[in-house]
């Protein structure tokens, strides 16, 4: 059991900020060229209306004067508000859904634990840990590994008992004054936890 991760469809949240984000840089980038070749405004000036009109601040101080640049001004108002609230609803729906997601999928991790008896807590799936997990993973223990790392995890997880094994007569045969250890399919054992030392 590990933590959860924020959920795979995200990244389409993620995605509908970056499309709201441009649309709003494109909308800012096509208002300021077109104010700036029907009214004849400095780029400046253009920019500084498409700000007003897109923000809906509208100060009145520029305005267009010209026919055409009046119609596409209406036309901008009414597609240029519509692409910025796009892009802030979409900004504020990924946030809350995200944060609401991440809360819930830990609180039903917590539940789960909450849940479990008599299991195994491993902190860490490091040298010690891994072995710990090997070795629990062929038996009907449960176990929970708090690791933030969580390939590390899910490589032991899904590790072979052959491997395992192997790695176990690797280290037998490097180190033969180790402890014997059998590793087997068939009957697997629970791994030894390390007793306290005598005083």
């Amino acid at each position: 059991m590990s933590l959860p991760s924020r959920p795979r469809f995200l990244l389409t949240s993620r995605a509908r900020i970056r499309l709201g984000l441009a649309a709003v840089g494109v909308a800012i980038a096509v208002g300021t060229v077109v104010f700036h070749l029907l009214e004849g405004w400095s780029i400046v000036d253009s920019l500084y209306v498409t700000a007003q009109t897109l923000t809906t601040v509208g100060y009145g101080d520029v305005a267009p004067h010209t026919v055409y640049g009046r119609i596409f001004a209406t036309g901008f108002m009414l597609a240029g508000v519509g692409i910025v609230l796009y892009a802030l609803t979409s900004t504020v729906q990924s946030i809350v859904q995200s944060e609401m997601l991440l809360t819930l999928g830990q609180l039903r991790h917590s539940l789960k634990m909450s849940k479990l008896r008599d299991h195994f807590i491993i902190c860490g799936a490091g040298r010690v840990g891994s072995h710990l997990i090997r070795g629990l993973k062929g038996t009907d223990d449960r176990f929970i590994v708090i690791e933030s790392d969580r390939k590390k995890v899910e490589e032991q997880l899904v590790t072979k008992m052959g491997e395992i094994e192997k790695r176990l007569t690797q280290l037998q045969s490097q180190n033969p004054h180790a402890a014997a250890a059998t590793v087997t399919q068939s009957t697997p054992t629970r791994p030894q936890m390390p007793e306290a030392p005598q005083k």
